[in-house]
């Protein structure tokens, strides 16, 4: 199963760049090496989550619990096929326009400015292929309901060595 996250990262980016989705991929789902001719992008995560703030709220009408948390988490995007790097260097500018905060209003991620972009073929030694990476910090904000009855009326009990002391 792929985390929400990376759905609506790779929404993001289909929407940004405006390319055709079945060319978006996650990270880390077994690859051959020779679809990577093609102009892939594949958003990849090698780092946890990192807490920044919780909250919680009991919603009375409902009798629900909400807990949240926005938390933070290093992504990468490659870029693959002869245009990776003009693929890469448009996400880059891109990712600052208000399109990209548009997007990103809608998805509820914060996408932050991508850093410098790392020419993987060269620093692997690859012969073939062209492969660009972008690191970015993304924010989100996961969170869970938990359905929990509320008390109406508290019921008080009090039995001491005589028997019953007290009741309400």
């Amino acid at each position: 199963m792929i985390d929400p996250l990376y759905i609506a990262l790779m929404r993001f980016t289909r929407d940004l760049l405006q390319h055709p989705e079945e060319f978006i991929k996650a990270g880390r789902q077994n690859f051959d090496r020779q679809q990577f001719e093609q102009p892939y992008i594949v958003v990849d995560s090698l780092a946890g989550d990192v807490p920044l703030t919780s909250s919680e709220g009991y919603n009375g009408d409902t009798e629900e619990m909400v807990y949240s948390e926005q938390v933070s988490r290093a992504m990468t995007w490659d870029f693959y096929g002869p245009t990776a790097n003009e693929m890469c260097r448009r996400f880059r500018l891109l990712s600052r326009s208000q399109v990209s905060q548009d997007i990103q209003s809608d998805l509820g991620v914060t996408v932050f400015h991508p850093t410098a972009a790392t020419d993987l073929k060269s620093l692997t030694g690859q012969q073939y292929g062209e492969r660009m990476q972008l690191q970015c910090q993304v924010h989100y904000s996961p969170s869970l309901i938990v359905g929990i009855l509320r008390i109406d009326i508290a019921q008080l009990r009090i039995i001491g060595e005589r028997g019953l002391i007290y009741e309400q």
